[in-house]
Protein backbone atom coordinates (compact mmCIF):
# COMPACT_ATOMS: atom_id res chain seq x y z
CA UNK A 1 0.00 0.00 0.00
CA UNK A 2 2.81 2.34 0.81
CA UNK A 3 4.51 1.85 -2.55
CA UNK A 4 1.27 2.07 -4.54
CA UNK A 5 0.38 5.45 -3.03
CA UNK A 6 3.73 7.09 -3.65
CA UNK A 7 3.38 7.45 -7.45
CA UNK A 8 -0.04 9.08 -7.03
CA UNK A 9 1.47 11.74 -4.81
CA UNK A 10 4.29 12.31 -7.27
CA UNK A 11 1.83 12.73 -10.15
CA UNK A 12 -0.30 15.16 -8.22
CA UNK A 13 2.61 17.45 -7.46
CA UNK A 14 3.12 18.84 -10.98
CA UNK A 15 -0.55 19.77 -11.13
CA UNK A 16 -0.20 21.77 -7.93
CA UNK A 17 2.92 23.52 -9.24
CA UNK A 18 1.21 24.35 -12.53
CA UNK A 19 -1.77 25.82 -10.74
CA UNK A 20 0.47 27.86 -8.47
CA UNK A 21 2.43 29.18 -11.44
CA UNK A 22 -0.78 30.12 -13.22
CA UNK A 23 -2.00 32.05 -10.18
CA UNK A 24 1.37 33.77 -9.87
CA UNK A 25 1.40 34.79 -13.54
CA UNK A 26 -2.17 36.08 -13.28
CA UNK A 27 -1.30 38.16 -10.21
CA UNK A 28 1.79 39.57 -11.92
CA UNK A 29 -0.23 40.56 -14.97
CA UNK A 30 -2.90 42.24 -12.86
CA UNK A 31 -0.26 44.03 -10.80
CA UNK A 32 1.50 45.25 -13.96
CA UNK A 33 -1.77 46.56 -15.39
CA UNK A 34 -2.50 48.34 -12.11
CA UNK A 35 0.96 49.93 -12.02
CA UNK A 36 0.65 50.99 -15.66
CA UNK A 37 -2.52 52.90 -14.80
CA UNK A 38 -0.83 54.79 -11.97
CA UNK A 39 1.55 57.73 -12.14
CA UNK A 40 4.44 55.25 -11.99
CA UNK A 41 3.75 54.42 -15.61
CA UNK A 42 5.42 56.72 -18.15
CA UNK A 43 3.18 58.22 -20.84
CA UNK A 44 3.95 56.44 -24.12
CA UNK A 45 1.00 57.52 -26.25
CA UNK A 46 -2.62 58.63 -26.14
CA UNK A 47 -5.75 56.61 -26.85
CA UNK A 48 -7.90 58.61 -29.26
CA UNK A 49 -9.94 58.18 -32.43
CA UNK A 50 -8.92 61.60 -33.72
CA UNK A 51 -6.17 61.81 -36.33
CA UNK A 52 -3.78 63.73 -34.15
CA UNK A 53 -0.23 63.00 -33.07
CA UNK A 54 2.62 64.71 -31.24
CA UNK A 55 6.01 65.45 -32.74
CA UNK A 56 8.70 65.64 -30.07
CA UNK A 57 12.30 66.74 -30.47
CA UNK A 58 15.14 66.02 -28.04
CA UNK A 59 18.58 67.40 -27.16
CA UNK A 60 18.26 71.04 -28.26
CA UNK A 61 18.10 73.91 -28.55
CA UNK A 62 20.76 74.35 -31.22
CA UNK A 63 21.67 77.72 -32.81
CA UNK A 64 21.42 76.37 -36.39
CA UNK A 65 19.27 73.23 -36.36
CA UNK A 66 16.42 74.44 -34.13
CA UNK A 67 15.63 77.63 -36.11
CA UNK A 68 15.71 75.57 -39.30
CA UNK A 69 13.30 73.06 -37.78
CA UNK A 70 10.97 75.85 -36.65
CA UNK A 71 10.69 77.03 -40.25
CA UNK A 72 9.79 73.50 -41.38
CA UNK A 73 7.10 73.22 -38.70
CA UNK A 74 5.68 76.62 -39.59
CA UNK A 75 5.49 75.69 -43.27
CA UNK A 76 3.74 72.43 -42.38
CA UNK A 77 1.35 74.14 -39.95
CA UNK A 78 2.51 71.79 -37.20
CA UNK A 79 3.15 72.28 -33.50
CA UNK A 80 5.65 70.25 -31.52
CA UNK A 81 7.17 69.68 -28.10
CA UNK A 82 10.87 70.28 -27.52
CA UNK A 83 12.57 68.28 -24.75
CA UNK A 84 15.48 70.60 -24.02
CA UNK A 85 18.76 70.16 -22.19
CA UNK A 86 19.19 72.70 -19.42
CA UNK A 87 22.77 73.43 -20.44
CA UNK A 88 21.65 74.26 -23.98
CA UNK A 89 18.64 76.28 -22.87
CA UNK A 90 20.84 78.45 -20.65
CA UNK A 91 23.25 78.99 -23.56
CA UNK A 92 20.51 79.92 -26.07
CA UNK A 93 17.62 81.57 -24.18
CA UNK A 94 16.56 83.52 -27.28
CA UNK A 95 15.86 80.25 -29.11
CA UNK A 96 13.87 78.97 -26.13
CA UNK A 97 11.77 82.12 -26.31
CA UNK A 98 11.26 81.76 -30.04
CA UNK A 99 10.06 78.17 -29.64
CA UNK A 100 7.48 79.31 -27.08
CA UNK A 101 6.44 82.38 -29.08
CA UNK A 102 5.70 80.23 -32.12
CA UNK A 103 3.24 78.11 -30.15
CA UNK A 104 5.31 75.05 -29.34
CA UNK A 105 5.74 73.41 -25.95
CA UNK A 106 9.02 72.95 -24.11
CA UNK A 107 9.90 70.21 -21.63
CA UNK A 108 12.71 68.87 -19.45
CA UNK A 109 15.44 66.57 -20.84
CA UNK A 110 17.82 67.00 -17.86
CA UNK A 111 20.82 69.29 -17.67
CA UNK A 112 23.59 67.34 -19.43
CA UNK A 113 22.04 64.20 -20.97
CA UNK A 114 23.40 61.80 -18.39
CA UNK A 115 21.63 58.48 -17.80
CA UNK A 116 19.43 59.12 -14.76
CA UNK A 117 19.72 55.66 -13.14
CA UNK A 118 23.51 56.11 -13.07
CA UNK A 119 23.16 59.20 -10.88
CA UNK A 120 22.42 59.53 -7.19
CA UNK A 121 18.97 60.74 -6.17
CA UNK A 122 20.42 64.11 -5.17
CA UNK A 123 22.20 64.49 -8.53
CA UNK A 124 19.07 63.56 -10.45
CA UNK A 125 16.89 66.05 -8.65
CA UNK A 126 19.51 68.80 -8.99
CA UNK A 127 19.75 68.17 -12.74
CA UNK A 128 15.99 68.29 -13.20
CA UNK A 129 15.56 71.38 -11.01
CA UNK A 130 18.33 73.27 -12.80
CA UNK A 131 16.78 72.45 -16.18
CA UNK A 132 13.32 73.56 -15.09
CA UNK A 133 14.83 76.83 -13.92
CA UNK A 134 16.65 77.34 -17.23
CA UNK A 135 13.46 76.64 -19.20
CA UNK A 136 11.43 79.13 -17.18
CA UNK A 137 7.84 79.25 -15.94
CA UNK A 138 6.28 78.49 -19.33
CA UNK A 139 7.77 75.00 -19.46
CA UNK A 140 5.42 72.04 -19.32
CA UNK A 141 5.64 69.54 -16.47
CA UNK A 142 6.94 66.76 -18.70
CA UNK A 143 10.37 65.16 -18.55
CA UNK A 144 12.00 62.64 -20.87
CA UNK A 145 14.95 60.66 -19.45
CA UNK A 146 18.07 60.61 -21.67
CA UNK A 147 18.40 57.37 -23.67
CA UNK A 148 15.00 56.39 -22.24
CA UNK A 149 16.85 54.98 -19.19
CA UNK A 150 14.74 54.78 -16.04
CA UNK A 151 14.12 52.73 -12.92
CA UNK A 152 11.83 52.96 -9.92
CA UNK A 153 13.96 55.46 -7.98
CA UNK A 154 14.26 57.65 -11.09
CA UNK A 155 10.48 57.62 -11.49
CA UNK A 156 9.93 58.50 -7.82
CA UNK A 157 12.41 61.39 -8.00
CA UNK A 158 10.66 62.77 -11.08
CA UNK A 159 7.25 62.54 -9.40
CA UNK A 160 8.60 64.18 -6.22
CA UNK A 161 9.38 67.29 -8.28
CA UNK A 162 5.86 67.43 -9.72
CA UNK A 163 7.02 66.24 -13.14
CA UNK A 164 5.63 63.50 -15.36
CA UNK A 165 7.71 61.09 -17.43
CA UNK A 166 6.98 60.92 -21.15
CA UNK A 167 8.53 58.40 -23.53
CA UNK A 168 7.30 57.62 -27.07
CA UNK A 169 5.67 54.94 -29.20
CA UNK A 170 7.02 55.94 -32.61
CA UNK A 171 10.82 56.28 -32.72
CA UNK A 172 12.20 57.83 -35.90
CA UNK A 173 15.63 56.36 -35.16
CA UNK A 174 17.10 59.55 -36.59
CA UNK A 175 20.05 59.12 -34.23
CA UNK A 176 21.29 56.37 -36.57
CA UNK A 177 23.09 57.06 -39.84
CA UNK A 178 20.03 56.62 -42.08
CA UNK A 179 18.70 58.15 -45.26
CA UNK A 180 15.77 60.52 -45.44
CA UNK A 181 13.66 57.86 -47.17
CA UNK A 182 14.37 55.30 -44.44
CA UNK A 183 13.29 57.71 -41.71
CA UNK A 184 10.21 58.83 -43.64
CA UNK A 185 9.05 55.27 -44.39
CA UNK A 186 9.34 54.32 -40.73
CA UNK A 187 7.28 57.32 -39.64
CA UNK A 188 4.64 57.07 -42.36
CA UNK A 189 4.11 53.32 -42.02
CA UNK A 190 3.60 53.51 -38.25
CA UNK A 191 1.79 56.82 -37.90
CA UNK A 192 -1.54 56.38 -36.09
CA UNK A 193 -3.88 58.45 -33.90
CA UNK A 194 -2.33 59.35 -30.54
CA UNK A 195 1.27 58.54 -31.48
CA UNK A 196 4.16 60.30 -29.76
CA UNK A 197 6.94 60.64 -32.33
CA UNK A 198 10.55 60.77 -31.17
CA UNK A 199 12.95 62.89 -33.23
CA UNK A 200 15.92 65.20 -32.57
CA UNK A 201 16.46 68.82 -33.52
CA UNK A 202 20.00 68.40 -32.23
CA UNK A 203 21.78 65.16 -31.41
CA UNK A 204 23.74 65.17 -28.16
CA UNK A 205 25.82 62.14 -29.11
CA UNK A 206 25.93 59.38 -31.71
CA UNK A 207 27.78 56.30 -32.84
CA UNK A 208 29.73 58.19 -35.50
CA UNK A 209 30.26 61.79 -36.73
CA UNK A 210 27.74 61.43 -39.56
CA UNK A 211 24.89 61.00 -37.07
CA UNK A 212 25.08 64.65 -36.07
CA UNK A 213 23.84 65.83 -39.48
CA UNK A 214 20.12 66.66 -39.23
CA UNK A 215 19.53 66.96 -42.99
CA UNK A 216 18.07 63.49 -43.50
CA UNK A 217 15.83 63.78 -40.45
CA UNK A 218 14.51 67.22 -41.42
CA UNK A 219 13.94 66.18 -45.02
CA UNK A 220 11.92 63.17 -43.84
CA UNK A 221 9.85 65.44 -41.60
CA UNK A 222 9.11 67.82 -44.47
CA UNK A 223 7.89 64.93 -46.59
CA UNK A 224 5.75 63.58 -43.75
CA UNK A 225 4.09 66.96 -43.22
CA UNK A 226 3.42 67.24 -46.96
CA UNK A 227 1.87 63.76 -47.20
CA UNK A 228 0.08 63.31 -43.85
CA UNK A 229 -2.32 66.21 -44.40
CA UNK A 230 -5.17 64.31 -42.75
CA UNK A 231 -3.29 64.49 -39.44
CA UNK A 232 -2.97 67.40 -37.04
CA UNK A 233 0.34 67.57 -35.22
CA UNK A 234 -0.14 69.16 -31.82
CA UNK A 235 1.85 69.74 -28.65
CA UNK A 236 1.93 67.05 -25.97
CA UNK A 237 -0.29 69.00 -23.56
CA UNK A 238 -2.96 69.33 -26.25
CA UNK A 239 -2.65 65.70 -27.32
CA UNK A 240 -3.18 64.51 -23.75
CA UNK A 241 -6.21 66.78 -23.37
CA UNK A 242 -7.86 65.12 -26.36
CA UNK A 243 -7.53 61.49 -25.32
CA UNK A 244 -6.62 59.04 -22.59
CA UNK A 245 -2.90 58.82 -21.81
CA UNK A 246 -1.44 55.36 -22.23
CA UNK A 247 0.98 54.60 -19.42
CA UNK A 248 3.56 51.86 -19.17
CA UNK A 249 5.87 51.03 -16.31
CA UNK A 250 9.14 49.44 -17.34
CA UNK A 251 12.75 49.79 -16.27
CA UNK A 252 15.63 50.30 -18.69
CA UNK A 253 19.21 50.47 -17.50
CA UNK A 254 21.48 51.63 -20.30
CA UNK A 255 25.08 50.66 -20.84
CA UNK A 256 26.82 53.69 -19.34
CA UNK A 257 30.23 52.58 -20.59
CA UNK A 258 28.97 52.44 -24.18
CA UNK A 259 27.12 55.73 -23.76
CA UNK A 260 30.37 57.39 -22.74
CA UNK A 261 32.00 56.15 -25.96
CA UNK A 262 29.47 57.94 -28.17
CA UNK A 263 30.69 60.82 -30.29
CA UNK A 264 29.77 64.16 -28.74
CA UNK A 265 28.50 66.81 -31.15
CA UNK A 266 29.57 70.38 -30.44
CA UNK A 267 27.80 73.56 -31.51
Amino acid sequence: MKTSRQPLEAKAQPGIDKSSNSIKINIERRLKRAINRTMLGAITGVETDQKIAALTFDDGPHPVHTPRLLEILKKGNAKATFFMLGSQAKKYPEIVERVIDEGHAIANHTWAHKSLPSMSSRERRASLRATSKALGPQASQFVRPPFGDRDLTTTLDILSLGLHMVLWDLPSEDWENQSSDQIYERLWNRLAPGRIVLMHDCLYAGANPECGDRSASFSALEKLLDIATQYSFVTLPKLIQRGRPIRRYQTQLGDVVQQQKLVRFND
